[in-house]
């Protein structure tokens, strides 16, 4: 019996301790579980984040990317895809062409175009040579045609309807030319009537103020409508019909002059001064001879060189010096004076003989010489020299 009893403890230890040892492999298995879980979960975070570098770097958002084999699209589909993707962009429209500049249009009125490079101007002369006339003048970026080189480093040219030689080294040709054409032209309406009427009013209600005589040029402020334009005639405001124009872009080009010899020192050299700065921007307000100046400022500056000191302003210039009764009795160096269509002075100019002005001129661009009647008869003339 003692036995027996004995056999029944072994057997129940025994049966304890293997279900102590099964429960351990249990506990061990579940451990290794959940570690091999932790493992997975880390490696795949980590994985993650280097796919979600690899689309940062591909600017592509992973959350609209199916992450599962299943869901991926075959080689073949990829294939496809890219396929239709250049198929797409190949059908895309091209961009609209820009439309061209209207500026070259300015190259059409040449044949063989060359523009004046000069630090001011150049003298056209008679013959091919220093020692020939000087009959005409033509200032920096101004447009010529070039009729012959013969070589000899002279161009015959043709040039606000002067023909002439002008010394070639300072005159650009070819594409140089064409460039500096485009860059320095003016939208310029040239009346192609008798006389052409210029309006307070873009109107043919508007009252007439002042008169265009046939050919002239003026630069176009704005373009009103299809039929009116607006120009600067003397510093005012004025409108002109479109009608009696030809509107185009145009370049500055050469006009007739002639040294003078009739007329004193001090008016010689005072004309000869001035005429260093043709060519020269306006600017209103300004007084640089060679960077911008206005009309007042330019006779103002002028005049220093003949020891007259000039007030600043052209309607105050006007109270200096002796009236001179017709254009007739005009000498060079005399000042001419206009006015607006109220009868206040807004311009003056310098009479530099033979029924031409020097002046800085809004029209024209800048420091140039037009006849002394070019858009308006002067309303005074002004002696204030005295020699």
């Amino acid at each position: 019996m003692s036995n027996q009893s004995e056999r029944e403890k072994n057997a129940k230890r025994k049966a304890l301790e293997r279900d102590k040892k099964r429960r351990e492999r249990i506990y061990l298995s579940l451990i290794s579980v959940v570690f091999i879980a932790i493992i997975a979960g880390i490696l795949a975070l980590a994985n993650r984040g280097k796919i979600d570098k690899i689309y940062a770097d591909l600017g592509t958002d992973p959350g609209t990317t199916e992450a599962t084999s299943e869901a991926s699209v075959s080689q073949k589909e990829q294939e496809n895809l890219i396929e239709v993707t250049v198929v797409e962009n190949t059908e895309t429209e091209p961009p609209a062409e820009p439309e061209p500049d209207p500026r070259l249009n300015v190259l059409t009125r040449y044949n063989n175009l060359g523009i004046v490079i000069a630090e001011s101007f150049l003298n056209i002369r008679s013959t091919p040579s220093l020692t020939g006339s000087i009959i005409g003048k033509i200032w920096r970026n101004s447009g010529l045609e070039i009729l012959e080189d013969d070589g000899s480093g002279w161009y015959r040219i043709r040039s606000g309807g002067i023909e002439g030689y002008c010394y070639s080294e300072l005159i650009a040709t070819g594409e140089e030319a064409a460039e500096l054409a485009v860059e320095n032209c003016f939208l310029m309406a040239k009346v192609n009537a008798v006389c052409l009427n210029v309006r307070e009013e873009p109107s043919m209600n508007g009252t007439v103020w002042t008169q265009l005589n046939c050919d002239e040029m003026q630069i176009v402020e704005r373009v009103v409508d299809d039929n009116w334009l607006e120009v600067a005639i003397n510093s005012t405001t004025g409108y002109i019909s479109s009608e009696f124009t030809d509107l185009g872009y145009y370049l500055t080009e050469g006009v007739a002059w002639s040294p003078l010899d009739d007329t004193t020192e001090t008016r010689r050299n005072l004309v000869n001064y001035g005429m260093q700065f043709l060519g020269t921007p306006y600017k209103y307000g300004g007084m640089s001879l060679t960077q911008g100046i206005d009309c007042s400022g330019f006779t103002q500056e002028v005049y220093k060189t003949a020891n007259v000191s000039l007030h600043r302003e052209s309607y105050n210039q006007k109270t200096q010096g002796v009236y001179v009764n017709s254009i007739h009795e005009a000498k060079p160096g005399d000042l001419l004076f206009y006015t607006d269509q109220n009868g206040q002075v807004n311009h003056v100019a310098i009479y530099i003989g033979s029924n031409q002005i020097l002046h800085a001129c809004e029209s024209r661009g800048g420091v140039t010489i037009t006849t002394y009647n070019y858009s308006t008869e002067p309303a005074y003339i002004k002696d204030v020299i005295q020699d």
